[in-house]
């Protein structure tokens, strides 16, 4: 399955949506372990034992100066 991803898109990156393995709380560990990789500010939450999911910190871009 995954050697045809890898030959249609033409690269050895597969999207963490391609994949079809694991819950959500393994795909969010997943998400969480390379947003902590690029320094990406995500917290990881949960809402019981099998269920989580990533929030991430999204600045608000200051505005443009009027002139």
């Amino acid at each position: 399955m995954y050697i045809r991803y890898k030959a249609e898109l033409k690269s050895e990156v597969i999207s963490i949506g391609q994949l079809r393995v694991g819950g959500p709380l393994e795909r969010a560990i997943l998400f969480k372990t390379l947003a902590d990789r690029i320094a990406l500010p995500c917290a990881l939450r949960r809402a019981c034992s099998a269920s989580a999911w990533c929030e991430v910190a999204i600045p608000e871009p200051e505005p443009e100066p009027v002139t």
